[in-house]
């Protein structure tokens, strides 16, 4: 899923009211969450979530967030809430997330919700730039179990 252009409220906002008839149930499409800032309620980006498989059990959750909060709490957190609705609620057994090598804002917002790495993918995505690689995070239900109590 491509991150909005800007990232902006307004932007969230309008396509978030235009993804607003898609389930989580809905086949083959990502449901997606606004995340907004407790104290202030502004939104500052959004989740994605999308089963892998037939059965419903495996997960990839995307994320997008404004760049004044992509390197504060917030990303880390939003991603957590996501893991304990995915494991916790919904009994989900493995859930991934991938990113743009490059990309180091999201990966360390990934390995900080407790994702590890799996592995790098070399030139596997096209951007306007050419050929760019990937990283692939995952995490299983037993690991995320297994944290201690105050980091789910």
């Amino acid at each position: 899923m491509e991150c909005l252009p800007e990232s902006d409220e307004e932007n969230i906002l309008r396509w978030l009211e235009v993804d607003s008839t898609v389930r989580l149930t809905t086949p083959e499409q990502a449901f997606c969450l606004g995340v907004e800032v407790r104290e202030s309620g502004k939104l500052i980006g959004y989740l994605s979530m999308r089963f892998t498989d037939d059965s419903r059990l495996q997960a990839e959750l995307s994320f997008c967030f404004n760049p004044t909060y992509e390197k504060k709490d917030a990303p880390v957190e939003a991603l957590d809430a996501a893991l304990g609705f995915c494991f916790e609620g919904i009994k989900l057994h493995r859930v991934t997330s991938k990113c743009l090598t490059e990309d180091t804002v999201s990966s360390n917002t990934i390995e900080g919700a407790g994702l590890r790495r799996e592995g790098e993918f070399l030139k596997d995505t096209r951007t306007e730039e050419g050929w760019v690689s990937s990283l692939c995070y995952a995490i299983l239900d037993e690991e995320y179990l297994a944290r201690p109590p105050a980091s789910r």
